[in-house]
């Protein structure tokens, strides 16, 4: 009983070193796709951009153009697309938005910066139209 006891104590007191030592869940990958004839980049905030990723966010770009994605308090997404449906992931999320897009309307970008991407199609600098607000909601 009381060694049982004590295992727990030390499991108790070593968790917050073996929790920050780890990973913070599954490795963040990017995503390139062409998807209903629309070509789709995910990649975490800050790959390519600023050095380590440290914020949690996506960059997502279809056909060049920004779309802004929004966590939800579970965990989902949204996009500026469509604030009405939540998605599991922000491929997912970027996926629904060229289905409610359909083959021809574009995002729109507020400064000839906002959509461009480098060589391998990574998106990079410029506000689309939701200005600086690229790291989830804010109030």
């Amino acid at each position: 009983m009381l060694r049982g006891l004590s295992a727990s104590v030390a499991g108790m007191a070593l968790a917050p070193f073996l929790v920050a030592s780890g990973t913070a869940g599954p490795e963040r990958a990017s995503f390139r796709e062409t998807y209903r004839g629309r070509r789709i980049v995910v990649v975490p905030d800050g790959a390519g951009l600023l050095g380590d990723d440290t914020s949690g966010g996506w960059h997502v770009t279809v056909d060049g153009r920004p779309l802004h994605l929004m966590r939800r308090v579970d965990g989902s997404w949204m996009t500026m697309v469509d604030h009405y449906q939540s998605y599991p992931t922000p491929l997912a999320a970027a996926r629904a938005a060229v289905d409610e897009l359909g083959p021809t309307a574009q995002l729109g970008a507020a400064n000839a910066t906002a959509g461009r991407t480098d060589a391998g199609g990574t998106p990079h600098g410029g506000q689309g139209i939701e200005g600086e607000h690229r790291h989830g909601v804010h109030a």
